[in-house]
Formats: C-alpha cells, sequence, structure tokens
C-alpha cells in the first residue's frame, strides 16, 4: 500500500506544476512528503527501490534545466539517499537484513530457505517459469498451473507453501504475463508501457513548461509500474488496471491538445482572423502564411 501511495504521491506532485495556484503545489509537496515517510515507517522494500529510480527518471528528462551544478548535486543526493535512509532509518535497515539474510539462505540450501517472503516469491517465480515452459507461445491457464504447482511439489522442486497461493500467482507482473499468458502475453505487456512510454519521453523532451511536465509526468507514472510489476502485479486487478489505463488515455488526449487542455498559450490570430479553419485549430504556419 505504502508502494502505491509514494507513486501516486509523486505522480501528483509533478501534475500539481500544471496549476498555476501555489496552495496546489504545496499541498501536493505535503502529501508527497508524507507519503514518503509512510513508505519509510511501514518498509516497503519495494518503494526503497523505485523511489530513487523514479527521480533518477525525472533527473534525466530535466537534465538541461537543472544545469551541471545542480545535476550533480540531484544525482548525488538520490544516489546517497538509499545509503543514509539505510543507516539512518531502523525500519529500513531492518527490511534490508531480513532481505538479504532470506536471500544468503536460500542461496546456502538451508532446509528452511524458503519459508520466507523472498524465498516463497522465489519459488513462485521458479514455477512460473515450469508454466512457461509447457505452453512458451500461450502459456497455462489457471487450472492447470494449479496442477503443475502440484507435481513440482510432489517432485521436490518448490515448497508445499507454493499450493496456498491462489491459483499459482507468482507475485510479479512479469513472471504473472509469463506463467499465464505465454510469449504473446509479455509482447502485450511491454508494448502497454512502452508505446505510451516513449511516446511521453519524445514529447518531454521536444516540449518545455506544463507541456513538458504533464510528458514527464506520464513517464514517471508508467515507469512506476514497471518497476513496481518487479515484486508486484499490479494490473492482475480491475481497480490498478483501470486507473492505470484512464490516467495513460488522459495524458495523451491533453497532450494531443495541449492549447485546449491550458498546457500552451493559443496562437494569435493573423490579422484578425479566426483561429479554427475547417479541420480545427489552425497551425502556426496557416496563421502566418508569409512566414
Amino acid at each position: 500500500m505504502a508502494t502505491w501511495l509514494v507513486h501516486w504521491r509523486f505522480w501528483l506532485y509533478r501534475a500539481s506544476l500544471f496549476f498555476e495556484r501555489p496552495s496546489f503545489k504545496i499541498g501536493a509537496l505535503i502529501g508527497f512528503v508524507a507519503a514518503i515517510v509512510a513508505m519509510l515507517l511501514t518498509g516497503t522494500r519495494g518503494a526503497f527501490i523505485a523511489v530513487p529510480a523514479l527521480i533518477a527518471i525525472f533527473v534525466f528528462i530535466y537534465r538541461k534545466e537543472l544545469g551541471a551544478r545542480l545535476l550533480f548535486l540531484v544525482i548525488a543526493a538520490t544516489l546517497s539517499t538509499p545509503v543514509a535512509s539505510y543507516m539512518a532509518v531502523p525500519q529500513v535497515q531492518q527490511r534490508f537484513d531480513t532481505l538479504f539474510n532470506e536471500l544468503n539462505r536460500y542461496e546456502s540450501g538451508d532446509a528452511g530457505k524458503a519459508y520466507s517472503s523472498s524465498g516463497l516469491r522465489l519459488e513462485l517465480w521458479t514455477a512460473a517459469m515450469a508454466a512457461f515452459k509447457q505452453n512458451p507461445l500461450y502459456g497455462l491457464n489457471y487450472n492447470q498451473r494449479e496442477a503443475l504447482n502440484a507435481e513440482l511439489v510432489e517432485e521436490g522442486v518448490v515448497i508445499p507453501q507454493v499450493l496456498t497461493v491462489s491459483r499459482g500467482h507468482a507475485h510479479s507482473e512479469y513472471f504473472e504475463v509469463l506463467a499465464g499468458r505465454g510469449s504473446l502475453g509479455v509482447i502485450a505487456l511491454m508494448m502497454l508501457f512502452l508505446v505510451p512510454g516513449v511516446i511521453f519521453l519524445r514529447r518531454a523532451s521536444s516540449t518545455e513548461g506544463k507541456e513538458k511536465a504533464l510528458a514527464a509526468t506520464g513517464v514517471v507514472f508508467i515507469a512506476g509500474f514497471m518497476i513496481y510489476g518487479l515484486s508486484e502485479a499490479p494490473l492482475q486487478g480491475n481497480v490498478l488496471s483501470g486507473s492505470y489505463a484512464l490516467t495513460v488515455v488522459a495524458i495523451y488526449a491533453m497532450l494531443r491538445r495541449p492549447v485546449q487542455a491550458g498546457l500552451r498559450a493559443a496562437p494569435i490570430p493573423y490579422r484578425g482572423e479566426s483561429l479554427f479553419g475547417e479541420n480545427g485549430l489552425l497551425s502556426p504556419a496557416e496563421l502566418n502564411p508569409s512566414s
């Protein structure tokens, strides 16, 4: 929950740059800081990894605006924040120490290696890969995956605790799609992320002001889902998948019509002529034929 709270608050803070009223920006910034505090207190390891990555993406997009000196300071702060959090916040240190211990036990062949949060997740990923090998093109349905998991448990490939997970859920967007929809599903998932992500990144690189801020928001929003999908499956739920789709479509629609969305000032009519022609809003060349 804290992971999604940080993601939405960060997105809201970026989106607040569109508003002229300072109260919107201040409110969104306070919400973002509160979300960071919530993340540290709850010990959500996925967010610990995602937040520095999302900040790094934001810095990359605004690298020209930041300037060399400020860019260096922001990069240094981004890189040092995870280390400082580990050293200064007990919850962060405890969560990562637990993670490292669980992974070390898993690699060492400890008898109870998989009976932990991280170990169970690795076992689920192992089962998901086995399902993918059964049908690399389309994957297996839920009933087939549960039957396969039972066979894997009987053969000693994975631990019995895997059977307690409903439908053999892989606890990862990528492994879940790989097991349940095969190679075609993975291609579709990457297109779902990369097609709008590349469109927004290109727009962020070629525009400025509010238009760039909205495009950058779209990039960070999609990148968040891609990162969280490593250890969660957000798009498997109706609420989050619907939120993802509606948000991406809304951002795209606003970028397609920046003047109507208030992202860009309307061009000044040429010699008193109308801004609109037969096909909608006139282009700058149509407004000023002599240029």
